[in-house]
This record gives structure tokens, C-alpha cells and sequence, in this order.
């Protein structure tokens, strides 16, 4: 089973793509001020460091987010379907009807950091994001003399994520440079049914949690990473109507 994102649902969205370029131009000029001006950094969280000038853009960050999150839940990708499965473990079992859930509740994780290289006139933008629980289910079938049915359910706690965004004055482009799952989280799996549940074993609950884990974290990589590129390619269509002669 194939699931499909559709860039043209994120890349229309005026208010979202408004919010990434207010993130990308106001951290850019305002950095670009400093480094015109020779000013004391003192106040607004800008520091000088040893990658040029840097700035929390935390309060921008966390509207984006909202917003993304928001819009995830709207054009109908949280719940996002999961694939059916086969999975063999003494028994065969058939995995149908998943669904990963609370994708829309994607948040910061940490501050969101801005530096600004003048050598380069590159602006980087490390954007860190987190899951802090999502919950997820599957109808299963039990092959053995007779079908035994019920549901998989389980949860994910704790995935985290890097993201980093780029923005190279000269170019006029934004770049997605990272997007990877730096910490996996922790997957939990229980079984609900009819029936006599002695069949239930640790060592299968943990068979299953690894068979099920990667599948749900290319999810999150499809629903989330994808349509972050399709805004990036959006927004850099927008800087170019305006900007680029």
C-alpha cells in the first residue's frame, strides 16, 4: 500500500507560508542590521559566537509549528493511515485498518537558533521538533485453526527530531538541509481481543513493538518531512515572484 502526499495542499496555504518567510526574512535582516551597524549586542537574545551573529527565534517558531499542526490536522493527515502489514510469529497475523494518530500535536523542542554567516550570507536555522505521544492501532487477524481477532494498540513517547532550514541571501533560496529522527522514541504494544489471551507472550509484544517501530517512524518522515519541503519549494517560489528580478 502506497501512501501519497499532495504537495499542492501545503504549498496554497497563504497564512503558512507567510509565517515561514516572516521566520526567514526578519531573523535575516534584522541580523543583517547588526553586522551593517557594528551595534553592541545587548538585548533582543542575539549574540555574537564563532558562526557570526545568532538569534532565539522561539516566539516565530512556535507559530509556524501551531500553525503546521494545525493544517496537518485540516487537509485530513492526522490520523495518518498506516500500511497493512503481514507478520509472522509462530502464527501469521494480518495488520489492517492503522492509524497513527496525534500527528498535529508536533511541538519545539528546544530553542530555535538563527546564525547568520556574512562570509557566506547564509542564514541557518536549526528548528528542533518533538512528538511527545502518539498513539497508534491496528485490527488484527490470527491464523490459526480458527481466526482469532482483536486489536494491536500502542503508543510512541519521546520522538525527536532535527530540522534545519537555510536561507542564502545571494541565491534568494531556502534549503531544507536536515530532516532526521535523532531519537526514535519508546514504543509500547498491547493486545485487546476475544477470547482466552494466554497466546499473548513478552517475547511477542516485543517481536511485534520491533516490527512495528520502523514502520510508524517512515510515517512520521512521509506526513511530517514532506510537506516541510513542498512550503520550502512554495516560499521559494514566492521570493522569487518578488524578489528575484
Amino acid at each position: 500500500m502506497s501512501i501519497e502526499i499532495r504537495s499542492s495542499l501545503l504549498v496554497g496555504q497563504p497564512g503558512l507560508r507567510i509565517y515561514l518567510f516572516v521566520l526567514f526574512y526578519l531573523g535575516l535582516l534584522v541580523a543583517m542590521s547588526l553586522v551593517v551597524n557594528n551595534l553592541k549586542i545587548i538585548r533582543l537574545g542575539f549574540s555574537y559566537t564563532s558562526v557570526g551573529i545568532t538569534a532565539q527565534l522561539n516566539e516565530f517558531a512556535d507559530k509556524l509549528i501551531h500553525n503546521f499542526g494545525h493544517l496537518l490536522a485540516k487537509k485530513g493527515f492526522d490520523p495518518a493511515q498506516l500500511p497493512n502489514q503481514t507478520y509472522h510469529f509462530i502464527w501469521t497475523f494480518n495488520l489492517t485498518e492503522g492509524w497513527l494518530q496525534d500527528l498535529a500535536t508536533i511541538a519545539r523542542l528546544d530553542d530555535v537558533i538563527a546564525s547568520y554567516k556574512s562570509q557566506t550570507r547564509t542564514l541557518n536555522i536549526a528548528l528542533p521538533l518533538q512528538f511527545d505521544t502518539l498513539v497508534f492501532s491496528y485490527k488484527y487477524d490470527r491464523h490459526v485453526a480458527l481466526h482469532h481477532k482483536g486489536t494491536v494498540q500502542g503508543k510512541i513517547n519521546k520522538v525527536k527530531i532535527d530540522c534545519q532550514l537555510s536561507y542564502n541571501y545571494a541565491t534568494y533560496k531556502v534549503h531544507l538541509d536536515k530532516f532526521d529522527i535523532r531519537d526514535s522514541g519508546r514504543i509500547t504494544v498491547h493486545f485487546t481481543g476475544q477470547g482466552p489471551i494466554d497466546w499473548i507472550s513478552e517475547a511477542l509484544v516485543n517481536s511485534l513493538s520491533l516490527f512495528l517501530h520502523p514502520i510508524i517512524l517512515n510515517i512520521i518522515q512521509l506526513v511530517i518531512k514532506k510537506p516541510i519541503g513542498h512550503i520550502v519549494d512554495g516560499v521559494n517560489d514566492a521570493i522569487s515572484n518578488v524578489f528575484v528580478p
